[in-house]
């Protein structure tokens, strides 16, 4: 396939290498990327961890019954969940996992707070499990299955569910809220800097939790819905429904409002199926 970005931009496109690793026991079905290195995982629930820079597989962890659906990793401690309920905490040194099945459906989402292993999944609940023992705090949050978590520096838990609703759970205090919701299900959030948040759907939505009134303001105009974001230190780049790109600028918090539309300094990248670029703008 030709780029055909490097070769009308090649001072801003960063070249790119292909690594083949070894053979995995089965086709991949499930990706991420790890503090160091990444994970893959197969239909058959097992987990492959790959060293940064080898083509060496540094573990193999065995033991889901259905499809892997998340894993989170810290220097001595993984975590895994799949279809079939069941959360799995793996210890450096450990014979074998420690499993926890509290969610009755799929578990989708894995966030590691300093208090323990945050787990949400199609039940609508989020459960706080202690990764040293069996201790647990179950929030009920949604009538409706989460679809994304995160957490903030100071233990908030945020949660967007299939319904559009989007709440909060302090881990310590107890304190829960809901900051509002979408016009359908929520797809994804991300906690951004100064305490901001972004959710994202059909629209972006950005909201400060805490405050009196948390809704800071909503950006539209994605073809297709949003499919992922990325943010940055004071713009966001969107992956659209209709395959286009679209870099817009962060809410600013002394006007308190999101800015609709790109603005200076933006990108926007226009592809169709051909493969070539079909309209594309620098600022």
């Amino acid at each position: 396939m030709r780029d055909v970005l490097a070769e009308r931009y090649p001072d801003r496109v960063l070249p790119a290498r292909l690594v083949r690793v070894a053979a995995l026991p089965g086709p991949v079905d499930f990706a991420a990327r790890l503090p160091v290195g990444a994970a893959v995982a197969t239909p058959d629930g097992s987990v492959t961890l790959w060293e940064p820079g080898t083509r060496r597989s540094a573990l193999r962890l065995d033991g889901h019954g259905g499809r892997v659906t998340a894993v989170v990793k810290v220097s001595w401690l993984t975590v895994t969940a799949s279809e079939d309920g069941a959360v799995r905490t793996w210890l450096s040194g450990a014979q074998a996992p420690v499993t926890r099945t509290g969610h009755r459906g799929l578990v989708r989402c894995i966030s590691l707070t300093p208090a323990g292993a945050l787990i949400s999944g199609d039940d609508g609940c989020l459960i706080l499990w202690d990764t040293l023992s069996n201790e647990a705090l179950r929030w009920p949050a949604h009538e409706a299955a989460v679809r994304c978590l995160d957490v903030a520096p100071d233990g908030t838990a945020i949660s967007g569910a299939a319904d559009g609703r989007v709440a909060t759970w302090h881990t310590r205090t107890g304190a829960t809220a809901v900051l509002g919701g979408h016009n359908g299900p929520v797809r994804g959030l991300a906690v951004l800097r100064d305490g901001l948040v972004a959710t994202w759907g059909r629209a972006v939505r950005f909201w400060r939790p805490g405050s009196a009134d948390p809704v800071v303001g909503t950006a539209a105009g994605f073809p297709g819905g949003v499919v992922s974001l990325v943010a940055g230190e004071q713009t966001y780049t969107v992956l659209c429904g209709d395959g286009s790109v679209q870099r817009r600028l962060l809410p600013d918090p002394t006007a308190g409002q999101a800015r609709e539309h790109p603005d200076r300094g933006c990108l926007t990248v226009w592809w169709c199926r051909s493969r070539s670029l079909r309209r594309g703008r620098w600022c």
